[in-house]
């Protein structure tokens, strides 16, 4: 692609253009420069370079970053060395040229900033910029912005700037959840020394309403600049995860890659953090003390790949694959059931199943030494209804008490 040293590259996919366009840092005078290529179905490893070495910013930058914002364009974002504020720069595909054409810079109204990062939402064809600014406590901030024009013309029409994070903040990512539309940011809280994540409501062309905050994980976070953050979206599941670095359960100098789900609600600014796992850990020597450089989804497997650093390895580059599990019940069959819920529960609660085996005592008015048949409804009856997906549900020990029996199995 070049015949110099580059540092910081990134990369997004035109699905419009089907083109993979790259931006990167030139390391001898820190201007930004971009590039495409065409993917190619052949079982070569090295894809050749279509587009020229373009310049996408002539001056001193630096943190990167980019993504797609649909119909054929991609938006990068950066820092501007000299006057330390926000910029970004749409990339267009030009049918004429056969190249990637680029719009005026836009600036963010603040100096001082730092950690900026982009993200899309289709639905309103709206780009999200987030960044630190320095100059006001580290506090974090976001803009919204709706694409007008075409080519060179194209204008992402900021919004009004609005603080999402009034802590000391660091490392902020966003990403638009496709299923309920809300924006979603996570960024490290320098205060309290963890990651914390926070949802929009986006309004209007260029408008957005922020949700207050809330801790994704208690355990002591890590955002330096190896050490980002990442959010992913899995469209076959409908769900999206973080990733990012924290401590080990009760502390110690080790650090591990942790996800966690995160969910929102389409009808206000709530975050649901659910299913924190390690993803690394000394225990099984996998990966110990990794940093993550990369998180990208794979769809198709249901799989989410990590790439990053081994710190427990001599720092050597580690590759780690995440899998996600359907939430689809495999109780396929009427007649199926898994077992009795413990107490009582409200819809989202963690609840405790009792299967076979054990006893169930939440139901009341059974007759001692009867066996009792669950229906299609929850329902239980001693009366086996013929041709009816109904499964044994147990003996009745007791007036209150049925002894679990079978329950995946038909009664005789």
């Amino acid at each position: 692609m070049t015949n110099y040293r580059v540092e910081m590259p990134k990369a997004a996919w035109d699905s419009t253009n089907d083109k993979i366009v790259v931006a990167w840092k030139r390391d001898s005078d820190d201007n930004a420069r971009f590039s495409y290529t065409s993917p190619s179905s052949s079982s070569g490893t090295r894809q050749n370079i279509s587009g020229n070495d373009n310049e996408l910013y002539g001056a001193s930058m630096d943190m990167l970053q980019m993504c797609f914002v649909g119909n054929g364009r991609c938006m990068a974002c950066w820092k501007r060395s000299n006057v330390n504020d926000a910029q970004v720069r749409i990339l267009s595909w030009d049918s004429s040229s056969q190249d990637y054409v680029k719009t005026t810079d836009y600036n963010s109204s603040n100096s001082n900033i730092s950690d900026p990062d982009v993200a899309y939402d289709a639905a309103g064809d709206r780009v999200i910029l987030v960044y630190i600014d320095d100059a006001n406590n580290n506090n974090g901030r976001i803009k919204v912005g709706q694409i007008t024009g075409t080519g060179t013309s194209a204008n992402p029409n900021f919004g009004a700037e609005i603080t999402f994070s009034t802590a000391t903040s660091d490392r902020p990512r966003v990403l638009v959840d496709p299923t309920t539309g809300k924006v979603i940011i996570i960024y490290y809280n320098i205060d309290a020394g963890t990651w914390y994540g926070v949802v929009g409501t986006l309004s209007g062309t260029n408008s957005i309403t922020m949700g207050t905050p809330v801790e994704l994980d208690s355990q002591a976070g890590r955002g330096d600049w190896t050490d980002t953050g990442y959010l992913t979206y899995m469209a076959s599941q409908n769900c999206v995860y973080a990733h990012y670095i924290a401590q080990r359960s009760g502390g110690g100098s080790w650090y591990y890659v942790k996800s966690a789900k995160l969910t929102t609600s389409s009808s206000d600014n709530s975050l649901t953090i659910s299913n924190i796992l390690y993803l690394s850990s000394g225990s099984n020597n996998i990966i110990v003390g990794m940093a993550c450089a990369a998180v990208l989804p794979d769809t198709v497997e249901n799989k989410i790949m990590l790439f990053g650093r081994n710190d427990g390895n001599s720092e050597y580059a580690a590759y780690k694959q995440q899998f996600i599990t359907s939430s689809q019940s495999n109780l396929t069959q009427g007649r199926h059931y898994l077992g009795y819920a413990d107490q009582a529960y409200t819809d989202g609660q963690i609840a405790t199943i009792k299967t076979y085996g054990n006893n169930v005592d939440t139901l009341s008015g059974l007759t001692i030494g009867s066996k009792y048949w669950v229906l299609g409804d929850g329902t239980v009856t001693t009366t086996q209804q013929s041709g009816a997906p109904a499964a044994l549900a147990g003996l009745a020990i007791g007036t209150n008490k049925l002894l679990i029996r079978e329950p995946n199995g038909w009664a005789t």
